[in-house]
């Protein structure tokens, strides 16, 4: 008890013999409250709501609540001193700190707890070691902690303020990174951070770059209603480059738990709103990646980017750039309109396992492809892949049909090759087609050859059944009789001879074309049409009209036929 009471005076006394005379009353306060659990209140009361403790508002804090840095850092540093402090550690609210709070290589034992507080300038704490840090409420200059160890967390939350850089770069956090509702000047610098448990960005606000290359967070990155805008504005280049257009840089960044880019669930639902490209190359995320109702003006840029949950891309502000090439995900859950604009979609590698119901259908799923340029096959094998696992096999033949259109009609003599293959057996994925074509070809030859054989247009290919057909309007008993369908057949179907084709031919001394009539005794619309129907009657019954219908017909028999075969055997296409 007696080391108690005496304590405030032997302090004061130690600071002294350090140089520090002339205590200012706030420093007293200091100096009394750190063996205590009490907060050192430097200015008019303990009320956070009171204006005068605001660190932000304008009001001149009188030099009684000024607090000099050198001597925090005395306490921190003398054997004596920091020895008495009790683990609750160093609790100051409302001070003015005065000068650069260097504890740079300094191992702090015990807490820093710094609220409402002002630090016009820097807080140095390269290299140093501290229990925790609590900067909430707060505004300072710089704050500059190169490989700073925290064994706790790192608070610079509720309206802490940081007017110049936050440089945490290589910093190792045993818990967590909390800057919900932080207000950043300036970058904010944390590449190969390491934080054991999560990074909280919760409706904070940065007016530069947020790096957080190459980080490592134990568990999930939270950025909802959160704002970041590049001091070069938004590029949206597409190109993925870390450029000067960059908002958020976090490539390489590795989060164990979920990023969530998302407007606020509070009352407030404020959006994630990005002024800026934001970069993702090569960042591993071991739950989700949420973008639901995010604001983003620029790209982002997710190549390469695993993430072993679902990509969530829902209710966007409006339609945004999305580089998603060699990226992957388990699932993909998004909705027609944050869907990329034509030309700034990138998909190309993009793997995924399952797609969300309501957009898992193949005809919406080939509108989203559709804003991918230039042409890649890669993305509609995925999609058919993914269709096919989930049962939908119609689904899947469509995506790959409207895969092989595109890749065909990629050249101009490609296009005509795509129409014929598209109609006739799918590109290879309905061979049928081909082979209900060709009955429909062996069909209507059947119609044409029968009319032909009732006119005398067909006839025996032999001279003497000639002379007896055109005598006696048949062929002589001997002669095999003619059968339109088999004839037919055999015409369509190549390989295949029933001795019709050698016997039967249109015949080689008819008029080439019939008789017209007397066109002059037309009048008006009903007979010139009647005229027009007999001449068109005619005319398919002529021998010169089934010789020109018989080449037209063996040479598709011979096409239909050999794609048939291609496509049977999958010359055509390959699963």
């Amino acid at each position: 008890m007696e080391n108690e009471r005496n304590w405030p005076g032997r302090i004061t006394n130690l600071a002294a013999q350090a140089g520090f005379t002339q205590l200012t009353d706030a420093e007293h306060r200091f100096l009394q409250a750190v063996r205590t659990l009490k907060y050192a209140v430097c200015g008019p009361n303990f009320n956070p709501d009171d204006k005068a403790n605001d660190p932000r508002s304008d009001e001149q804090w009188p030099q009684e609540r000024s607090i000099r840095a050198d001597l925090i850092r005395w306490v921190c540093v003398n054997p004596t001193a920091r020895g008495q402090v009790d683990p609750q550690g160093i609790q100051l609210f409302g001070a003015a700190i005065a000068g650069e709070l260097d504890l740079s290589y300094v191992t702090v034992p015990f807490p820093i707890t710094l609220n409402y507080c002002r630090m016009p300038d820097t807080l140095n704490l390269f290299d140093a070691h501290i229990r925790e840090l609590d900067l909430s409420h707060s505004c300072i200059s710089n704050l500059y902690a190169y490989r700073v160890r925290i064994e706790g967390s790192l608070f610079l939350r509720y309206g802490f303020r940081a007017s110049g850089e936050v440089r945490i770069n290589g910093a190792e956090i045993g818990n967590n990174l909390e800057c919900d509702d932080g207000d950043f000047d300036n970058s904010i610098r944390a590449d190969d951070l390491k934080v054991s448990g999560s990074v909280f960005l919760r409706g904070s606000r940065a007016r530069g770059q947020l790096r957080l290359v190459n980080a490592v967070i134990g568990s999930n990155l939270e950025l909802d209603g959160g704002e970041f805008v590049s001091t070069k504005g938004a590029g949206g280049s597409g190109a993925g480059a870390d450029s000067f257009n960059t908002a958020l840089n976090m490539q390489g960044v590795t989060v164990r738990g979920d990023l969530f880019l998302r407007k606020e669930s509070s009352p407030t639902k404020k959006p994630f709103i990005s002024h800026g490209d934001i970069e993702l190359v090569g960042a591993q995320i071991g739950g989700d990646l949420d973008c639901t109702g995010a604001d983003i003006d620029g790209v982002l840029d997710a190549r390469r980017v695993l993430v072993k949950g679902a990509l969530i891309w829902m209710k966007l502000a409006k339609p945004t750039a999305l580089n998603l090439r060699d990226a992957s995900a388990y699932a993909l859950r998004d909705d027609p309109n944050s869907w990329p604009p034509k030309g700034s979609f990138w998909p190309e590698g993009f793997v995924y396992v399952s797609q969300v119901e309501d957009t898992a259908k193949a005809r919406s799923r080939l509108e989203w492809l559709d804003r991918m340029v230039p042409f890649s096959p890669r993305p509609y094998r995925q999609l058919a892949k993914v269709l096919k696992e989930a049962g939908d096999l119609n689904g899947a033949t469509e995506v790959l049909m409207e895969m092989e259109r595109l890749q065909q009609s990629q050249t101009i003599l490609g296009r005509p090759v795509s129409a014929v293959l598209r109609t006739t057996v799918g590109y290879g994925y309905h061979p049928l087609w081909a082979f209900w074509e060709l009955l429909g070809l062996a069909g209507l030859g059947w119609v044409a050859y029968r009319r032909g054989y009732r006119c005398g247009a067909m006839t025996p290919t032999e001279k003497e059944a000639y002379e007896h057909f055109k005598e006696k309007d048949s062929p002589p008993l001997y002669y095999q009789r003619f059968s339109p369908l088999v004839y037919s057949i055999e015409n369509s179907l190549p390989l295949i001879k029933l001795g019709q084709a050698d016997c039967w031919a249109p015949d080689p001394n008819a008029e080439s074309t019939p008789g017209l009539g007397p066109w002059k005794d037309a009048v008006g619309f009903t007979q010139i049409a009647g005229q027009c129907w007999r001449l068109l009657r005619s005319y398919t019954a002529s021998p010169s009209f089934l010789r020109g219908f018989l080449w037209v017909q063996i040479i598709l028999g011979w096409i239909l036929a050999t794609l048939f075969a291609a496509g049977v055997t999958g010359i055509i296409h390959a699963d």
